[in-house]
């Protein structure tokens, strides 16, 4: 009993000391927290006010920069503007506007523009020239031996460090007339050009007459001001010593003291239109604002007499605005032969040589040295925008098809076809079985035909084309099968229903197919595949009689 008691109180005695250590573990928990708690918000605080100062005083010297900035500019832009002085006639002035206006500068440069896209345009008819270099190192190659009379010789498939370079020419020889509509669309737009800064210069030149004799307008109106305020004074003297003489009351004062002061301002404002319009003459001439010029020529009048049939007949000649709107109906006629040339096949040349170590002809070799091949051919017409991420198969015939990803509007996988093994290829068409998710697809041959059997080539892609998501939805990963090489596709079945995206095939030798796809969960998307799944089918899955 002793001991049991014993026992028990040093039970409850390890309790209370653990419950008080718990304690002060929370009581010293709860301070640290209030600690770090002060903490942070005394250094928040001091932080943000010294933020804020600081971004203050970086504000401070932005804005310094800038204006210093500014000053420099101004400074250069004023050493490069000319500065003139003395008596400026109308010629004089037309000669600065032609050769310092901004305007009409920034509108010249649009023939520079025209001039290079000219270049551009012709730069399509001469051939294409690239290089591209290679280089790829192995952790390690196989090897074989061979008996020869000298004995056992060893034989490397390859080297560990792979080289290799290839020069490609490729040479346009018929776009169905695009080239030559592009070429013909940049000289139209040369010419559109041209008739650009022909109006350009005709109203920067009419901008400047109006604005030479808006300033000579002016100054001859401060002098008619002045007149007029000269009267006006003399007109009030008169006034005010008749009424001194008791002939006039003191409202004539008054009101000769009126007009007086309306001739005074009409002055004053005189006086401010000579500031506005000398402004506006020296940035039509683009001169420097330091320049002190006086207009030396006078307002002079020459009555012009024209029949109204030879006004039309100049205006139809002679209008620039005229002449654009022409050549934007030629431009549009080109861009319609452009458009056009896309439903026509395209054909181009191409040459590649390719120098490589070890020797791309040598299969084996005791030795590693450098060789180079050499490969020439047709291209495949580009006539379906953005074909790529192909997959090839061989025909019965020995034909090469090949099967691409496209982003046509008509979202069919598009197909071309080689009967010499790729050095020549047909223009590519829409095979309009075959919807197209904008995604990789993959074709294979499952078998050659037989005596009593057809050939049979499988294919398998995303099917979206009736589910909701719109273009690009790739979802419903489902395998083809066709019995006439390519050409109709009556059997199919869903391999994958969800969100499925690149998938590839493979045949095994005992016929049975193998489909490596990539795979979300049903509320992912398969541009962000959660995993890659391999499939085993055999035909008789596709063919719907039992599932594998």
């Amino acid at each position: 009993m002793g001991g049991e008691g014993h026992s028990t109180g040093m039970k409850q005695g390890t309790g209370q000391k653990a419950n008080g250590k718990r304690k002060n573990e929370i009581a010293s928990s709860r301070f640290s927290v209030s600690f770090l708690t002060l903490v942070f918000v005394l250094t928040a605080s001091l932080t943000g006010c010294a933020s804020r100062d600081e971004v203050a005083r970086d504000v401070r010297r932005s804005r310094a920069r800038a204006y210093q900035d500014w000053q420099n500019r101004s400074t250069r832009q004023e050493d490069q503007q000319p500065l003139i002085h003395g008596k400026l006639s109308m010629e004089d002035c037309l000669k600065l506007t032609l050769a310092h206006n901004k305007m009409l500068q920034r509108t010249a440069e649009e023939q520079e523009i025209a001039r290079g896209g000219n270049v551009s345009a012709r730069s399509a008819y001469l051939p294409n020239l690239s290089v591209a270099a290679q280089y790829q190192r192995l952790d390690e190659v196989s090897s074989f031996e061979i008996d020869t009379p000298q004995g056992k010789q060893e034989l490397q498939l390859g080297d560990v460090d792979n080289y290799s370079v290839a020069l490609t020419v490729s040479q346009p020889l018929y776009a169905g007339g695009a080239i030559s509509a592009q070429v013909r669309a940049a000289r139209l737009l040369a010419l559109f050009a041209d008739q650009t800064v022909r109006a350009a210069t005709q109203d920067v030149v009419y901008a400047a007459q109006t604005a030479y004799h808006d300033l000579l307008l002016s100054q001859h109106l401060v002098e008619i001001s002045e007149d007029a305020v000269r009267s006006a004074r003399v007109h009030l003297g008169n006034v005010e010593k008749r009424r001194a003489g008791g002939v006039v009351s003191d409202f004539d004062v008054l009101r000769a003291q009126v007009e007086l002061s309306n001739f005074e301002a009409d002055l004053l404002r005189s006086k401010n239109a000579i500031n506005i319009a000398r402004a506006n003459l020296i940035k039509i001439m683009g001169i420097s604002q330091d320049s002190d010029f006086v207009l030396s020529d006078e307002f002079a009048f020459a009555p012009v007499d024209i029949p109204m049939e030879q006004a039309v007949e100049a205006a139809f000649t002679n209008r620039p605005d005229l002449y654009r709107q022409e050549i934007q109906i030629r431009q549009q006629r080109e861009q319609l032969r452009i458009a056009r040339s896309r439903y026509l096949p395209t054909l181009s040349g191409y040459f590649t040589n390719t120098w490589a170590r070890p020797d791309p002809k040598a299969f084996a070799s005791p030795t590693i040295e450098w060789g180079d091949t050499w490969q020439a051919g047709e291209l495949v017409a580009d006539t379906i925008p953005c074909c790529n991420e192909a997959s090839a198969v061989e025909l019965a015939d020995g034909c090469v098809l090949l099967n691409m990803r496209n982003h046509d509007i008509v979202q069919r996988r598009a197909v071309s076809s080689s009967d010499d093994g790729g050095e020549h290829w047909r223009p590519p068409w829409f095979d309009e079985a075959l919807y197209e998710p904008h995604c990789f697809a993959s074709i294979v041959r499952h078998s050659l035909p037989q005596s009593d059997l057809p050939g049979r080539i499988l294919f398998v892609n995303p099917d979206s084309q009736k589910l909701d998501g719109g273009l690009g939805a790739r979802r419903n990963l489902t395998v083809r099968l066709s019995y006439d090489e390519a050409r109709t596709w009556p059997v199919q079945r869903i391999l994958e229903p969800g969100p499925a995206g690149y998938a590839d095939l493979a045949v095994l030798s005992d016929g049975q197919a193998l489909c490596l796809y990539e795979r979300a969960s049903a509320e992912g998307s398969a541009y962000v595949p959660e995993a890659l799944t391999l499939a085993r089918f055999g035909l008789d899955w596709l063919e719907g009689e039992a599932c594998a």
